[in-house]
């Protein structure tokens, strides 16, 4: 089973994109990997969470999740 690596943008300033979190998602089917994305990372003016690429069940041992779980790579803010 591979899962799926999910990119949210946020909108923090006069609706300019200015932080990205990369989150991971331990399950096959992509639409559970955003809904699971949403639920973990609940915010007010979010731009949808979009998918960036399927990620091998190898990379996600590696990452030291379980089937299932959801994980957060990296927060950073973007520069406009």
């Amino acid at each position: 089973m591979s899962g799926w690596l999910v990119s949210v943008t946020y909108e923090m300033s006069g609706g300019l994109p200015t932080h990205e979190a990369l989150f991971v998602c331990w399950v096959s089917d992509k639409e559970e990997a955003l809904r699971k994305v949403s639920d973990f990372e609940p915010r007010g003016s979010q731009i949808p969470p979009r998918l960036i690429a399927e990620v091998p069940d190898s990379a996600l041992r590696g990452l030291k999740l379980s089937p299932g779980q959801t994980g957060l790579l990296i927060a950073d803010t973007t520069k406009p």
